[in-house]
């Protein structure tokens, strides 16, 4: 099984969100295309010490993907991103071999590169860059493109505060617009303030399930995600998709 956490924007918490999943579900971790120097993928192998496997599109420059790919010269092809099929132990980290780097080989992907795990799929969370209209590539392929390609629900990560009714509507329209299911949402709240109406505007208008609200962290560590509850109906909802 597979989800896909996107955002209504960069910076909204997808991360967060992600290793709070990993961490109460045990789910690996995939982040296909990442921008910037710091890692993501080393952020939730650290706190939480599930598997996660190397980004297939990495680029050194915090800016658009495909602003950076065009820097770099390296176009990204959404049809070189496959989900990863099994895993190996808890804290052991997967290493994919980009396609960028090995243009006269035929691509590895993740799935390929990792041993079977006796009788047990694996569970993979997959994180987004930006938020579903991202462009990808100069010639209009964007974010939502990939979560197409991917055929994985998804979780829409919104902030709670002003503007994240129309922000998160929009994810939503974008996402329905290409029949992908959206198994709901989360707020985390990036700062202290928090507006309630906004979760109950959003679930009413967008039609849609609140999964969780998810309090903002002063300090962001290992101990203070896992205390945040994920509850049972969410779990449910995750694992039987």
């Amino acid at each position: 099984m597979a989800i896909f956490v996107t955002g209504t924007d960069t910076n909204v918490g997808k991360t967060i969100i992600s290793s709070w999943i990993c961490l109460h579900l045990g789910w690996d971790y995939f982040k296909p295309i990442q921008t910037g120097n710091s890692s993501d993928n080393g952020f939730i192998f650290s706190i939480t010490g599930v598997p996660t496997y190397d980004s297939i599109f990495s680029f050194p420059e915090p800016i658009a993907p495909h602003v950076a790919a065009k820097i770099n010269g390296r176009p990204i092809d959404i049809f070189k991103i496959q989900l990863p099929k099994h895993r190996k132990g808890l804290g052991e980290k997967i290493h994919s071999i980009p396609t960028i780097e090995h243009e006269q080989s035929k691509f590895i992907s993740a799935a390929t590169q990792v041993k079977d795990r006796e009788k047990e799929n694996n569970n993979v969370v997959i994180e987004g860059a930006g938020g579903v209209l991202v462009p990808l590539q100069e010639n209009g392929i964007k974010m939502v493109d990939l979560i197409q390609h991917l055929k994985v629900p998804v979780i829409i990560v919104s902030r709670s505060t002003l503007g994240t009714i129309n922000h998160t509507l929009l994810t939503l329209e974008a996402l329905r617009a290409r029949e992908i299911k959206v198994l709901g949402v989360v707020i985390n709240s990036t700062c202290e303030d928090f507006l309630e109406y906004n979760s109950k505007a959003i679930a009413e208008y967008g039609s849609t399930k609140i999964l969780a609200t998810f309090p903002h962290l002063k300090e962001v560590t290992r101990d203070s995600i896992l205390s945040i509850q994920m509850h049972d109906s969410m779990k449910a909802l995750l694992k039987s998709h």
